[in-house]
């Protein structure tokens, strides 16, 4: 049971750069992709789909690109 326990759960991630205007300019896409992956590390989950639209789709695009192993399905929509 336990491996199966994130099967359908959806997360909505929290885009800093967007929310936080005093935010480090210096926070990046990479950064964000770094921060997910830690995420998914410590809630033990494996691969994942991602639904992104706008900049969710480009910060899908951009983790993909930085871990395919991670990624069970891509559907993006940009703007």
């Amino acid at each position: 049971m336990a491996e199966n326990m994130h099967e359908n759960l959806a997360y909505k991630s929290y885009i800093k750069q967007h929310a936080i205007k005093d935010l480090d300019n210096n926070y990046n896409i990479d950064d964000w992709c770094d921060d997910f992956h830690e995420i998914l590390q410590i809630l033990d989950i494996d691969k994942i789909d991602i639904c992104g639209y706008s900049m969710g789709a480009r910060l899908g695009i951009a983790f993909a690109s930085k871990y395919p192993n991670k990624i069970n399905k891509l559907i993006m929509s940009l703007k």
